[in-house]
């Protein structure tokens, strides 16, 4: 048995021992955890020398190239270190021995998704992942918080869809040309390979949570626990749905050869970062906020990839990389604070930088990251994403200045709002309530610290490490970069800034602070009074001019497919109601019409004359024989 069915296979039987052996539980996940990423290790080891395809039972192709080999890795990476945190975050899950059992099965799944080689063995993995994630999701449906089920329905709804046009998509080039690998760069200018990159794409924008499939992430943000947002939306759907988009859009097809379908990509891309991050602005709940960043940031994901340039595609699968890196580490670092404080809830929050210290440097970082702020990993792959952007001048498309202006507008409103969420949860005056909190233990601040650690070392050295490791040995093009950066100098003064300043704040700081009583209207403030919340950062942006109107159409959900959705999916019911019922009134009345002249036709026979009765058994013989002569 090779490496590839090991990978898939030993979670899946590790995992279905915790299932049953109660005493051993946390071993047997855990062990499948570690198996599952030393296998990904190892096939990860042999992509960097050669392609391996490997066949299985005669109807599943494996195939691993340095693409699927480094996400390969990182799905297994963010399944080990997200499952670490889950045995202490949900200890007293009722449902945990049923949650931590499919939490390794979609591990396994999404490593046997991405090692598919053709399209009949990627259509049989991703029905199962959805069908698993249905399974975690169905958890919470029921869940203590408010809007469980709703949340729920909602999710398997969008991603059911998207899933079904997806495969749909797959089935017509599997119609066309046959049991397709992947690598097969179909020109893009025919009815059936447009239609089926359409198609796929829409699959690939609701499992990643591009606008306007990205409504199901902040719903089920609601109700799912920290853990599972940092798995499925966070980390491995992004890695799932973005790999899938650039492997159809430069392996599959050739998306170069149609001007049009480049523009859409990237023009979903640009609504995507623009809108999810005007959503973020204003929201209340930490959770929620995040969600919606999930959603903001694969707008820079799609808008790379589709500008058909080498450092934008490369630009992108990096991003891809990137968020989903320090996106897990804010979701972790978010469950951190409601592991003790039970609250998530903006206006509630406040002060616990010091009181849990690992916890606030590590959402510090990944917030600071996302945000795109040197030296760190997400400003490198953004700048890579605005490269290609601009590049776009050379190929005659004159929409680039709206693309590059989405973008850096989207980064500035990035950082506000983490400016906003950075205060409310650490910063400022901490509640009476919260005096006692402490540091979360070894198993929870460890996973995210990595990953805050991953966004730091993946900027510091990102030309080394990630770009010529990783992304450019990926991609089956030549990269040429036309802009300068050097990371390494640009820490090292970061650093030499950082130390002239706390020097200026030691000067500063030789008298001692002292504290004043506030009075305000001429009376003296309580000190609960004085507990400043940020849930009010940014709130008159609702009043703006043009954003009034989006902001209410927002709320209103006019942005949501799913209302779309369900709205066509009742009128079709409505229809189907009203055609039907009309159909089988009709052969009622029609049976019942020939039932009446059939019955005085019987009535008319029972005469009681034997001459009759003669007249009808020669009747009902003479046919008898001319059906069996005929």
């Amino acid at each position: 048995m090779s490496s590839f069915e090991l990978l898939i296979i030993l979670p899946i039987i590790l995992g279905f021992l915790g299932y049953l052996i109660s005493f051993l539980r946390n071993e047997f996940y855990f062990l499948g955890a570690i198996l599952n990423f030393y296998y990904a290790i190892r096939i990860f080891l042999i992509s960097r020398k050669i392609e391996v395809t490997r066949k299985i039972f005669n109807i599943l192709n494996f195939s691993v190239d340095k693409l699927s080999g480094f996400v390969l890795l990182f799905i297994s990476l963010f399944t080990l270190l997200i499952l670490i945190y889950s045995i202490r975050y949900l200890k007293y899950y009722e449902k945990k021995k049923e949650y931590f059992y499919y939490f390794l099965l979609i591990g396994a799944i999404g490593c046997g998704t991405v090692l598919a080689g053709d399209i009949l063995t990627l259509i049989i993995f991703w029905g199962i992942l959805l069908s698993l994630i249905s399974l975690i999701f169905g958890f919470f449906q029921y869940a203590t918080k408010e809007g469980g089920e709703f949340a729920f329905v909602k999710s398997i709804s969008i991603l059911g869809f998207s899933d079904f046009l997806l495969i749909l998509g797959l089935g017509l080039l599997f119609i066309s040309y046959g049991n397709l690998s992947f690598n097969l760069k179909l020109p893009l200018n025919n009815t059936i390979n447009i239609l089926s990159f359409i198609l796929i794409t829409i699959g690939c924008f609701a499992k990643a949570g591009a606008i306007p499939l990205h409504s199901w992430i902040p719903e089920i943000s609601k109700v799912a626990p920290a853990p599972t947002m940092a798995f499925i939306p966070a980390s491995l759907d992004k890695l799932l749905g973005i790999y899938l988009l650039l492997r159809i859009s430069y392996y599959l097809f050739d998306l170069n050869t149609n001007f049009v379908l480049k523009n859409y990509l990237m023009i979903i891309g640009s609504i995507t970062i623009l809108a999810a991050v005007l959503m973020a602005l204003i929201q209340k709940e930490v959770m929620k906020l995040l969600s919606y960043h999930t959603v903001s940031q694969v707008g820079y994901m799609v808008l790379g990839i589709g500008t058909g340039i080498p450092i934008g595609i490369a630009g992108g699968l990096f991003h891809m990389l990137n968020n989903a890196i320090y996106k897990s580490c804010l979701f972790l670092t978010a469950g951190q604070v409601e592991f003790w404080t039970k609250e998530t809830k903006i206006e509630k929050l406040g002060g616990l930088a010091p009181n849990m210290p690992i916890t606030f440097t590590s959402f510090l970082i990944s917030a600071l990251a996302i945000s795109g702020i040197p030296p760190l990993n997400g400003f490198f792959s953004k700048w890579m994403v605005y490269q290609g952007v601009i590049y776009l001048y050379k190929e005659g498309n004159y929409l680039f200045p709206l693309y590059l202006l989405s973008a850096m507008l989207g980064s500035i409103l990035t950082l506000a709002s983490f400016l906003k969420l950075t205060h409310s949860i650490f910063l400022g005056e901490r509640p009476k309530e919260y005096e006692k909190i402490k540091e979360v233990n070894f198993s929870l601040w460890f996973p995210s610290a990595l990953l805050a650690f991953l966004s730091l070392l993946f900027g510091i050295l990102a030309i080394p490490l990630p770009i010529k490791g990783l992304i450019y040995p990926s991609l089956p093009f030549r990269i040429e970069e036309f802009g300068f950066w050097q990371p390494l100098l640009a820490f090292i003064l970061i650093v030499l800034g950082v130390i002239v300043g706390f020097v200026i704040y030691l000067f500063g700081a030789v008298k001692k602070v002292e504290r004043k009583d506030i009075f305000v209207g001429g009376e003296l403030l309580k000190e609960e009074e004085r507990h400043f919340s940020g849930d009010q950062f940014y709130s008159p942006i609702k009043e703006a001019p043009l954003l009034e109107k989006g902001y209410e159409f927002g709320e209103e959900g006019s942005f949501d497919f799913y209302n779309y959705l369900t709205a066509i999916f009742s009128g079709f019911s409505l229809l189907f109601k009203e055609v039907i019922d009309y159909i089988l009134e009709l052969i009622y009345h029609q049976i019942a019409y020939f039932s009446e002249i059939f019955g005085g036709l019987l009535r008319k026979i029972q005469s009681g004359i034997l001459s009759d009765y003669l007249f009808v058994i020669f009747i009902g013989i003479i046919i008898i024989l001319l059906i069996l002569i005929l």
